[in-house]
């Protein structure tokens, strides 16, 4: 029975001490990404566009642009099917 205690006890201080920030911002605009430097994540109206910078080491200048939607009506004309998620 102690182990077991031992076992809880440890285990709810390490899911209490580990902090999760969330960004609840739903609007237009870009999204702050601190850990990263490769990415750009720009919300708009009914779709998310993701741009991938130099996704390969020594890349210059190279950049993918993925959209992010549940609607596909919403997206900008002339999107490729192979660049929505």
């Amino acid at each position: 029975m102690r182990p077991t205690l031992t076992f809880v006890f440890f285990a709810l201080v390490l899911m209490s001490s580990c902090k999760t920030e969330s960004s609840t911002e739903s609007g237009p605009g870009t999204v702050n990404n601190e850990y990263s430097e490769r990415f750009i994540i720009e919300r708009n109206e009914g779709y998310s566009k993701l741009t991938v910078l130099n996704p390969w080491q020594g890349a210059e200048e190279v950049y993918y642009n993925y959209y992010i939607t549940d609607k596909l009506s919403e997206l900008p004309d002339g999107v490729e099917r192979s660049r929505i998620i």
